[in-house]
């Protein structure tokens, strides 16, 4: 398709259903993703240093926002400054959980 509108939809026939339940599964998905990092950063304990825990926690904030947000980009054709401020804030977000991580591990 060379030209036109491109539309992505998606359609729940029965509505969005509880916004307090969605966000408890919210809090549920983090909540994996922090003990995954947890697990990763205390990994990379072994003499690296507080900088360098956090790098790790970082890369894999960077890592998930390339994985997640680019194949929006590419197949999808979301514009090029949504998808860098999303991978950005899939970044920003894992330093910051990296600060914190770093300090406990």
């Amino acid at each position: 398709m060379m030209s036109g509108p491109i539309v992505t939809a998606i359609v729940q026939r029965e509505g969005f259903g509880s916004v307090p339940m969605a966000m408890l599964r919210a809090y549920v998905i983090y909540a994996a993703a922090g003990a995954v990092m947890t697990w990763v950063v205390l990994q990379a304990n072994g003499g690296a240093s507080y900088w360098d825990r956090v790098g790790v926690a970082t890369a894999m904030g960077l890592a998930a926002g390339l994985i997640c947000r680019l194949p929006d980009w590419n197949w999808h054709g979301y514009s090029s400054g949504y998808t860098a401020v999303n991978v950005i804030d899939h970044t920003v977000g894992a330093f910051l959980v990296g600060l914190a991580l770093a300090a406990l591990a």
